[in-house]
């Protein structure tokens, strides 16, 4: 058990790393592709290029600093889960909500083929299905039952059940 918490903290302390890495260079791709916007701007002051290479650039531009931006934002969300998941009370509602979230993350990353034939994704179905029952038991027993909003007879069946 000691064994398995401390591999975990190492696992999070190397992804954290790497994602801090990985931010700072989708931030620095960010910063040289907006000294580019610069540059064509003068140049189009200057008549060097045309309007239309202006913002044919321009548009390609923002499409490649608006993937950085996203994958930005994915990264820290993902370093915050982690560290909640480390901060949190092991079982709370917090620590499950991060769990969920980043298996989910991952999950959505996958191909359809990946996520029926592999075992990361067989596994990560499985963790999704658990922590959601979970935070649903938990969550209904606090009152909360915005997880079971829409469910249908037969499946409110099927959970009463379990």
């Amino acid at each position: 058990m000691a064994q398995n918490k401390e591999e975990i903290i190492i696992k999070i302390d190397v992804d954290y790393a790497k994602a801090v890495k990985d931010i700072a260079t989708y931030q620095q791709k960010i910063d040289d592709l907006k000294k580019s916007q610069q540059d064509l701007k003068k140049q189009l002051a200057d008549n060097a290029i045309s309007q239309e290479d202006y913002g044919k650039a321009m548009a390609a531009n923002k499409l490649q600093i608006d993937y950085n931006k996203k994958a930005i934002n994915e990264l820290s969300k993902e370093v915050q889960n982690n560290i909640k998941i480390d901060q949190a009370h092991v079982g709370s509602l917090e620590q499950l909500k991060a769990i969920l979230s980043n298996a989910n993350l991952e999950f959505g990353k996958m191909s359809e083929a990946q996520r029926a034939t592999s075992d990361r994704g067989r596994e990560l179905s499985k963790t999704i299905t658990e922590t959601t029952a979970k935070l649903k038991a938990e969550e209904e027993a606090l009152g909360d039952h915005r997880r079971s909003v829409g469910i249908t007879k037969k499946q409110r069946f099927r959970y009463v059940l379990n």
